[in-house]
């Protein structure tokens, strides 16, 4: 058995023990009960206050939760004979941002509510007992485990007894003990994931969210090089039988779990690096590079008169079982520099746990990315349907290596020059792509129809990339460079919108291009006088005041990016935008901001 094999084991079954761990709340909430101005005696009324305390940074769902699937606060009486009662009044409910859960209706701080009790004439009751429901949410958006508190309260003398939820029988005369609070940290960040509707709440849900998320990586930008790559293979296992290809296919599935094992180790409870930082060394990012431009050299076709035979080394194979090892692993690095939605909510919840279950986590999002590629080893009749020899066979796969070459110039261009100009370098390779696309349709089919056809996507290809370029050097001047002193002066007295990127994260560019080249967000940041900061990544420094990883570190223990955070004076928590949004998204937490303004 390998060893990553027999690690994915060894965490599934720490699994059972670790859920419980995951479940509890750290929170401590007291809850009493009184009755207001005295206890009712037989013929009359009173009202009945439960006190419900939230310790700082927690709040309870109202009694209308926004999501279906959070538990609404309560209070339920016990019915006693004699005993009449009305319907509890609740306060009223605040709205607030958060992490993973987005917009919720909350309840902060001591929370109260008016239970109307009448005695008949003949009650002989007592006591007085309520249970009192309610589910508690951290402020980075973790929801716990729904708790009941039965509170008991003595007619005679008008006090209370408290059962803590779940350890004592119904109407135990027990006293709270103090609460032993966990805070989280000051800056801990609070705001809104807009893509995100669904809470990891338990381990279960958090296994399924980290699923999807890998399935997601599939479409994302930092994948695509793999992809062409991966096509050409399974041209080389289309004449396997099915169940050897379905083998390679687990074995490829099998690198892609590995890797994502190790990051989840190294991201968590090593803390050696934060998600999708490996890019940021040199050291990792120039033989990611070299081995691109390599697999591009050789789709084009260089390796077949300019270079030994021993260079087909460096390229592993598509029907061996360590080269589809390899081609799996090397397909999930290439998914770190991504964050792609639900993922970042994900880390934050992972951070959280029991490094047990954050790794376990890391582990399933593997399992949600290698999915589609067994699916498609299952079906190796697809690729033997594609031509697999011939001129045109040729350029296609030509074409797939100009690509490659793009990709490795993105990376390695993204650590030579300043954004947004390492785009100018792309730009070159994709009109050198184009015009040998032109140039070679000529030579094999000098005709109308194939000509236009190449020409037309040569069009697109140049058109788009030339465009997405000048989009991207036009939105350089608006931003201010992240110093730690400016930082902490201007938030001070002014909105600061802080956006972590990098060049190598090509979900931040694509933010960047989609998101903060429209006029209507530039004019909505002006009209407000926000500060907009950019927290550049690229390049790791020790200098603490150009550093923002211990501000990102805040907002998220994983470190994820794109995540973009808006602090205001006045307000304790930042609204924070992770991994992919919309100028939508964007411009609704600026007007969270000015609702909460006018209502102060």
């Amino acid at each position: 058995m390998t060893r990553p094999l027999r690690l994915i084991l060894l965490l599934l079954a720490l699994l059972p023990a670790a859920i419980a761990d995951a479940q509890s709340s750290p929170a401590k909430v007291m809850v009493s009960a009184a009755f207001e101005p005295a206890a009712p005696t037989q013929g009359a009324s009173a009202e009945l206050v439960v006190h419900v305390n939230v310790p700082p940074g927690y709040h309870a769902q109202s009694d209308k939760p926004l999501t279906k699937n959070l538990r609404p606060f309560a209070v339920k009486p016990v019915q006693a004979a004699g005993v009449a009662f009305g319907t509890p009044v609740y306060p009223q409910a605040q709205l607030e941002l958060y992490p993973v859960i987005g917009q919720q209706s909350v309840y902060n701080g001591d929370v109260r509510i008016r239970l109307p009790v009448t005695l008949s004439s003949d009650a002989s009751v007592s006591v007085i007992s309520v249970d009192v429901q309610y589910q508690v949410c951290n402020s980075q958006g973790q929801c716990f485990v729904p708790e009941t508190n039965r509170v008991t309260v003595n007619l005679a003398d008008n006090t209370m007894a408290v059962a803590p939820p779940s350890t004592a029988p119904n109407g135990a005369a027990l006293v709270p003990s103090q609460p032993t609070l966990t805070e989280p940290p000051a800056s801990a960040s609070a705001g809104t994931t807009p893509l995100v509707v669904a809470p990891a709440q338990s381990v279960f849900s958090a296994l399924l969210t980290a699923i999807l998320a890998g399935l997601i990586f599939n479409v994302m930008p930092c994948v695509l090089p793999v992809l062409p790559l991966k096509a050409v293979g399974f041209y080389e296992v289309a004449n396997h039988h099915r169940g050897k290809s379905v083998a390679l296919g687990l074995v490829f599935a099998l690198g892609v779990v590995s890797v994502f094992t190790l990051l989840g180790i190294a991201v968590f409870p090593l803390t050696w690096i934060k998600w999708g930082e490996l890019f940021a060394h040199p050291w990792f990012i120039w033989p990611i590079v070299a081995l691109l431009v390599v697999m591009g050299l050789g789709l084009l076709g260089v390796f077949e008169f300019a270079l030994p035979e021993g260079t087909y080394r460096f390229t592993p194979r598509h029907d061996t079982y360590g080269g589809n090892f390899l081609w799996g692993g090397f397909t999930a690095v290439l998914a770190t520099p991504c964050t792609a939605p639900l993922l970042p909510p994900l880390l934050l919840w992972a951070a959280q746990q029991p490094s047990a279950i954050a790794v376990l986590c890391m582990v399933f999002v593997g399992i949600g990315m290698a999915l589609p590629y067994v699916i498609l080893s299952a079906m190796p009749e697809v690729a033997r349907k594609l031509p697999r020899s011939g001129p045109w066979a040729a350029l296609f796969k030509q074409m797939l290596g100009f690509l490659v070459i793009a990709a490795a110039t993105y990376f390695g261009a993204g650590r030579l020059l300043h954004a947004p100009y390492f785009y100018v370098p792309v730009f070159v390779v994709i009109v050198i792509a184009s015009g040998y696309l032109i140039g070679r349709t000529l030579l094999l089919a000098p005709r109308v129809r194939p000509l236009m056809i190449s020409s037309a996507i040569a069009l697109l290809l140049v058109g788009s990339t030339g465009y997405w370029t000048w989009l991207m050097v036009q939105s350089a001047g608006h931003w201010s460079t992240y110093t730690k002193s400016d930082f902490d002066a201007t938030r001070q007295n002014q909105i600061v919108l802080v956006k972590f990127t990098a060049n190598w994260c090509q979900t931040c560019q694509w933010i960047e291009g989609n998101v903060y080249t429209q006029g209507d967000v530039w004019r909505a940041l002006n009209d407000r006088n926000v500060h907009a900061i950019k927290a550049d990544l690229t390049d790791l420094t020790d200098d603490p005041q150009l550093d923002p990883r211990p501000l990102l570190t805040q907002l998220n223990p994983a470190g994820g990016i794109p995540l973009t955070a808006i602090f205001a004076p006045g307000r304790r928590e930042p609204i924070v935008l992770s991994s992919l949004y919309s100028e939508q998204d964007l411009l609704a937490a600026l007007r969270s901001l000015d609702s909460r303004v006018a209502a102060k």
